[in-house]
């Protein structure tokens, strides 16, 4: 696994950006389906966050590995609940591993031994932390551009609090990212301004659940942005 990946512009389809999952499935397909309807010509790049919170964290991981399979064109990144996942599951006592999995209700990820299953590591542990395309990075949190070397630091890139964009260090290319749940029409001002930090992290998961001080509506849909023109692709979430 490398932190970061670089990928030539798609000489054919077009190229979707697609924000958290969060195991909700139904939605996930319903987006790539119906919606923005997906072809073997299309690059599909995701930030990050495909488990937990929803109650379809081992479907939507299947689905995308079904994908790859049938040579879908699939970019998945890390996300800090990717990260975490590994992290209990390669240091931490089997134990905690299996607290962890039951609090995020991702046992059926397990195998008989009550380990996670070795396609889900494998699937995991291949993840970039980012992407860089001609003109964008896309990125799960963001970039540390106070370190030295911001393109190294992992753990800025799933867990970053205060996302920004250095032009200068990022060489004038677009950051997109998620982890942040924002409302729907700071996404789409981010991408009717052609601003150079875009998030797409409408808290697809949270459709059903009050957040403070975000009002009620402004969260609960899956965004998958296509770069080629801006389109924004917005699911309503229908796990419920």
């Amino acid at each position: 696994m490398s932190i970061g990946k670089k990928i030539a512009p798609n000489p054919s389809g077009n190229t979707y950006v697609v924000g958290d999952v969060h195991g909700c499935l139904r939605t996930f397909r319903k987006l790539l389906e119906d919606k923005i309807n997906l072809t073997k010509k299309d690059y599909l790049f995701l930030l990050g966050d495909y488990i937990d919170k929803g109650l379809e964290s081992k479907g939507v991981l299947d689905y995308l590995i079904d994908l790859k399979c049938k040579s879908y064109q699939v970019f998945p990144l890390r996300g800090n609940h990717e990260e975490d996942l590994l992290v209990y599951a390669q240091k931490d006592s089997q134990k905690n591993f299996h607290r962890y999995m039951q609090l995020n209700k991702t046992e059926n990820m397990l195998d008989e031994q009550g380990k996670l299953q070795a396609k889900y590591s494998r699937f995991f542990e291949k993840m970039p932390y980012f992407y860089e395309l001609p003109t964008h990075l896309l990125v799960h949190a963001g970039f540390n551009f106070q370190a030295t070397k911001p393109f190294e630091d992992k753990k800025a890139m799933v867990m970053a609090v205060h996302t920004s964009n250095d032009l200068l260090q990022t060489e004038g290319k677009t950051i997109i990212h998620g982890h942040h749940a924002v409302p729907l029409e700071v996404i789409q001002k981010r991408i009717n301004d052609k601003a150079t930090l875009i998030p797409l992290d409408n808290g697809c998961v949270y459709a059903h659940r009050r957040i403070k001080d975000i009002p009620d509506g402004y969260l609960g849909n899956l965004c998958a942005l296509r770069l080629e023109d801006y389109a924004l692709f917005v699911q309503p979430n229908i796990e419920f």
